[in-house]
């Protein structure tokens, strides 16, 4: 399993997935900087350390998932917060079960339990949302040689 393997994983959800209008990468710090995205609710993966062990990989993820804030100040009827956020957290329920049933049996699987915190940012608009650490167990499938000496030849 790699990076890219589940990246696809996370899209595959993501068009699956009929509120989720918007989805993406990468470092949080060079998201929404230059792109503008109009289209909410949105899903953002970012890959975090990761180590390599004898016998699996586990890979960490941050996951955001993230609507507009309409916010009004002094009129708390008209405020989207609460809404927003749990709506992200129903979506955050429907990954964590999607994920969970497409790693049935594949050699990797979603370490569990799935530790999230809602936020409340500003990128180049007002969002509330959830943010999921997560975990990723691959098991190392390379295989090795009896004999690591044939691998190598002398000149």
């Amino acid at each position: 399993m790699t990076y890219t393997d589940q990246i696809q994983l996370f899209y595959a959800f993501a068009i699956q997935h009929p509120l989720l209008k918007t989805r993406s990468w990468g470092n949080l710090s060079d998201y929404s900087r230059e792109d503008y995205i109009t289209e909410y609710p949105a899903i953002h993966c970012v890959p975090q350390p990761s180590s390599i062990d004898n016998t699996y990989t586990t890979f960490n993820w941050t996951i955001m998932i993230y609507d507009l804030l309409n916010e009004f100040v002094g009129v708390e009827a008209q405020s989207n917060q609460l809404d927003s956020l749990s709506l992200c957290h129903e979506i955050l329920n429907d990954f964590y079960a999607f994920f969970t049933n497409q790693l049935t049996g594949c050699g990797f699987y979603l370490q569990q339990p799935v530790q999230f915190s809602p936020f409340i940012d500003r990128f180049k608009e007002a969002v509330v949302g959830v943010e999921a650490n997560i975990t990723i167990i691959a098991e190392q499938t390379a295989c090795l040689p009896d004999n690591p000496n044939l691998c190598y030849t002398s000149v």
